[in-house]
């Protein structure tokens, strides 16, 4: 289910604009300078089809730590954090393609664990086995 947006949305959509506005202004870089970073956790063990934390728990924000932080100063890179709950407005490959192309890596691995699990269990033989492609 998808999240449900922040009733001062419009709001927080005009201050984040404002601010890439401002920050390109006070940097002197082009639009075409700007790129989006973005988590997307992909499990080697692929089992977890929910969220990693609890209901009501903050994400794990790697971005916003000091180590980072000071990384992107050296870097002379700006960062701007999208307001929360605001992803699916502002980042809409994060939807587009983030949750496709997860759906299929999950796809692939529950495939391939049947058939490991069907190849112990003496039901395929191990040289017949077949793996998942990625067809995007």
């Amino acid at each position: 289910m998808a999240q449900t947006l922040p009733s001062d949305l419009e709001n927080k959509i005009a201050q984040f604009r404002q601010a890439v506005y401002e920050m390109r202004l006070i940097g002197d870089f082009e639009y075409d300078l700007t790129a989006n970073m973005d988590e997307t956790p992909v499990f080697f063990d692929m089992v977890p089809s929910k969220t990693v934390n609890t209901k009501g728990k903050k994400s794990i924000r790697a971005h916003l730590t000091i180590l980072v932080q000071n990384s992107f100063r050296r870097s002379n890179t700006s960062v701007l954090v999208i307001p929360g709950r605001c992803t699916s407005v502002l980042q809409p490959l994060d939807v587009c393609i983030n949750k496709p192309v997860k759906s299929v890596l999950r796809k692939c691995w529950e495939t391939d664990m049947i058939e490991q699990v069907d190849t112990i269990m003496g039901h395929l033989q191990a040289d017949k086995a077949t793996s998942c492609q990625l067809d995007l």
